[in-house]
């Protein structure tokens, strides 16, 4: 279910971060989306995986047939961390988003929206679709020193000018 989804991002009051959901958006995240605040709701649940307001379904949004978007110019990155659990696999992916997926099941643990996107985020909701470049430049992760955390470092690729990066010590 969507609503089960682990999508998160982070807002300008966070060092944390928060779940990907419009009411702990920071105002300047949600007026990137849409000055109306009742489509700018429906489209943040949208790019969480709800297709109640898909135009099939009556709504708005363009239709779709996953959740996870085309992975483009971004190769997976396998990482384990212990060895006495299962390893995971980072992706990022043309639905805003980069994907942290079970390696063995291929099941999303969680999946990260950098602030970098918000300005498009709009466009994965139009129909028709005209595809563009989100979260498509290849992760790289690194540990910090032999008792510093560990660290994914992504970037944009043509999906804009910038990088972010994740301390992924514990996930």
């Amino acid at each position: 279910a969507w609503t089960a989804r682990k999508v998160i991002t982070f807002n300008d009051s966070s060092e944390t971060g928060v779940i990907f959901d419009y009411n702990f958006l920071s105002g300047a995240q949600r007026a990137l989306l849409d000055a109306n605040p009742t489509t700018a709701d429906q489209m943040v649940d949208f790019l969480r995986g709800d297709t109640s307001q898909s135009i099939t379904n009556g709504g708005v949004f363009r239709d779709r047939d996953s959740l996870l978007s085309d992975v483009v110019h971004a190769s997976p990155v396998p990482y384990r961390w212990d060895q006495s659990l299962p390893g995971v696999v980072f992706v990022g992916a043309n639905d805003g988003m980069l994907h942290m997926l079970d390696e063995s099941t291929g099941n999303e643990r969680f999946a990260y929206v950098p602030n970098l996107v918000f300005a498009n985020l709009k466009e994965l909701t139009i129909d028709p679709y005209v595809h563009k470049y989100f979260v498509d430049s290849e992760p790289f992760i690194a540990k910090l020193g032999s008792s510093g955390p560990t660290i994914l470092v992504g970037g944009l690729g043509r999906g804009g000018r910038g990088y972010y990066c994740l301390d992924i010590s514990d996930v």
